[in-house]
């Protein structure tokens, strides 16, 4: 549980990106994980800012203006009626001030200054009714207390913005439906953090300066983690360690108060491990996977002008030069990498990690698995140009053992057990709350799992 708190503060602070770039792709079917996924519970404490609608003015109904008839009374010339050039007020949103006079060549007569009674009148004071205001819509109502739709729009803005990012050719009405799945998502998370909080007051859970001291320091014992490397990682997320105290100060009360309802109720033995392990042996197999390294060669296609089949000449003919220059007994790999690949992995001399069959395309696959530790392909020619292959390790297909899996199989059991817990909880305080839905939120059609990546 306590890295549910660990991951809680600095999640909430970084975003990690992770870029191929113009390694060889990876097909959607990813190798075998050999450990089990830990699901989390995370709440985060709500933050309901209604933003007010900003200001508009405008001249479209100012038809005419009259100067002011008791200052002119009481100057030496008269009055005159002047009407505003309405030509000019026709661009949107400009401003009454900025409209032109047109006063008459001949004064208008004066009018007569009121009298003594009707000085004594009341003044009406009429208002221009202001430019029609977008309406910041109620889109759920807690226990009283209207939750706007901008509240849910700030939620989901970081999410939409990534996504409009990575899919810039995702048709527009695929987008709308995304959109909508995560607003409604958002609206249901409000809905379990308001009434969390009504839990949290009612109980009078509160947490300390000192409280919030001592689970930063557990939490980086866990991670081993130095004060120093820290302060140091969250310094380059552009953070502060101020910012993950707040954080941890906000959510500690969450986790608290659903360390309550967890009380006596997730025991997980051994047995129950074991007896995991036994019926989902697949999950602990390990695929047989390569270590490889490469250096890509492609086309140089900068110059508009440039004949494309010679510059696919050229850049073959330059691949065969450097698989002289790497096959030399003292050649460095790396190196020639650093200086020669048009891959990212370039700058870790042209390393791609462990990768099982299936994950690179079919040609830079079928090459690299065909080596032995330290031998080097021939050049290999895929859609991302040329590549030199080494391959530096291999491990064959194996499963994991029990001993190997079993406290992360515990912990799995543990935090399915309290995930369920939590979702009979928020059930059972949405049954005793007054929820109102102005407009029953639509059903959103399933977005692919791929296009959710965050």
């Amino acid at each position: 549980m306590r890295r549910f708190l660990f991951l809680l503060s600095l999640l909430a602070l970084f975003s990690i990106s992770f870029c191929v770039g113009c390694q060889p792709e990876q097909n959607a079917q990813q190798a075998a994980k050999p450990e089990p996924v830990i699901p989390e519970v995370t709440v985060a404490e709500p933050e309901v800012v209604v933003a007010a609608p900003a200001e508009k003015t405008g001249c479209a109904k100012v038809k005419e203006c009259k100067s002011d008839v008791t200052a002119a009374a009481d100057k030496a010339e008269p009055a005159k009626e002047c009407k505003v050039d309405v030509n000019t007020c026709t661009k949107k949103d400009q401003k009454p001030e900025q409209c032109s006079l047109q006063c008459p060549a001949t004064p208008v007569e004066p009018k007569a200054a009121p009298s003594v009674e009707e000085q004594a009148k009341p003044v009406e004071v009429t208002k221009e009714s202001p430019a029609e205001q977008p309406v910041d819509k109620v889109v759920v109502t807690i226990n009283g207390k209207d939750i706007s739709q901008s509240v849910v729009d700030e939620l989901v803005a970081p999410q939409i913005q990534q996504i409009a990012a990575q899919n810039s050719q995702v048709p527009p009405a695929f987008f709308e439906q995304y959109k909508k799945q995560l607003e409604q998502k958002a609206i249901e998370n409000i809905v379990i953090e308001e009434l969390l909080s009504g839990q949290i007051k009612e109980l009078n859970l509160v947490v300390s300066d000192e409280d919030v001291d001592q689970q930063l320091e557990e939490m980086l014992a866990e991670q081993n983690l130095s004060r120093t490397d820290f302060e140091a990682l969250i310094a380059a997320q552009g953070a502060t360690v101020e910012q993950v105290k707040e954080n941890l100060k906000k959510s500690l009360p969450f986790q608290n108060l659903l360390e309550m309802q967890f009380d006596g109720k997730v025991d997980v033995t051994i047995d129950d491990a074991n007896d995991y392990y036994v019926k989902n042996a697949s999950q602990f197999q390990v695929p047989e996977q390569v270590r490889a390294s490469h250096i890509l060669i492609t086309p140089d296609l900068s110059d508009p002008n440039t004949d494309p089949n010679q510059a696919q000449a050229q850049a073959l003919e330059k691949a065969m030069e450097l698989l002289a220059e790497v096959k030399k007994p003292d050649a460095d790999f790396a190196q020639l990498a650093k200086e020669n690949s048009k891959c990212p992995s370039a700058a870790s001399g042209g390393d791609l990690n462990f990768f099982a069959r299936g994950q690179m395309v079919p040609e830079f696959d079928e090459a690299a698995f065909a080596l032995d530790p330290n031998q080097i392909s021939d050049v290999v020619e895929t859609k991302f140009g040329y590549h030199i292959i080494k391959v530096t390790d291999k491990n064959e297909a194996s499963t994991k053992t029990f001993d190997e899996v079993s406290e992360d199989i515990v912990a799995m059991l543990e935090n399915q057990k309290k995930q369920q817990i939590a979702k009979d909880y928020f059930e059972s305080l949405k049954a005793q709350a007054t929820i109102v839905y102005p407009q029953k939120p639509e059903q959103p059609t399933d977005v692919p799992a791929e296009t959710q990546q965050q």
